[in-house]
């Protein structure tokens, strides 16, 4: 289906530090929503998401699990997603700190919501750097960096952005999916709380304004950050 709506791909481009909170809020609160209702996404990346009404809505369920009320994770026979955005574990089986479980050596795809945080986390670097964590390596290099434990992704230093938004970006591309925050965590930070809250500068609406709807523009003109 192909929509005239702006996607986020379209809205990453050098944004400013309070577009960039606002939009990592708007991530976390649409994910949080479908992991309370036991939905794993399993494809979170920027063309996912549209701005609809002056808001990030979800899309894209294609490849999605349900998790019953008493499991924690989901097993694959193979590999789904989008490599600049899949997790370790959802690469391949045993990887994301899941170790190895079968007889023979090999070990089952096992994803759960902290899957969904590995990718949130993808999109807030792109966010923050202009590009993936894994975006300068070539494809099977690439790979081969996911699934590696010891890989190092560079966090170049950040001036104009909260630490603790750092902070929580390292928290979810930890290696190990068990020590990763659940979105509900990642929301209660204090970066997200604004005692003193201001309006849309006007150079982002103008730039902006070409890329939503009037009715978006209205509500962007109102919206408080």
């Amino acid at each position: 289906m192909v929509s005239s709506r702006p996607q986020c791909t379209e809205l990453l481009q050098a944004l400013p530090p309070a577009l960039v909170l606002h939009y990592w809020e708007e991530m976390l609160h649409a994910v949080n929503y479908i992991h309370e209702h036991g939905v794993i996404h399993a494809d979170l990346k920027p063309a996912n998401f549209l701005l609809v009404c002056g808001r990030l809505k979800l899309i894209d369920f294609g490849i999605a699990s349900a998790i019953s009320s008493d499991a924690t994770s989901v097993v694959r026979s193979q590999a789904t997603g989008t490599y600049s955005y899949i997790s370790p574990e959802a690469l391949m089986g045993g990887a994301g700190g899941y170790g190895v479980a079968n007889g023979d050596g090999s070990a089952p795809i096992k994803i759960s919501f902290r899957s969904d945080v590995w990718s949130l986390g993808c999109i807030l670097y792109s966010m923050v750097y202009g590009r993936t964590p894994f975006g300068h390596i070539p494809n099977l290099a690439k790979l081969a960096a996911v699934l590696d434990p010891n890989h190092r992704i560079d966090y170049p230093p950040v001036e104009h952005l909260p630490r603790t938004l750092i902070a929580a970006l390292k928290w979810c591309l930890t290696y190990n999916a068990r020590a990763r925050p659940s979105v509900r965590e990642l929301l209660s930070i204090p970066y997200l709380q604004h005692a003193d809250k201001t309006g849309l500068p006007q150079p982002l609406l103008d730039k902006l304004q070409p890329l939503v709807t009037p009715q978006e523009f209205r509500l962007l003109q109102r919206a408080q950050l």
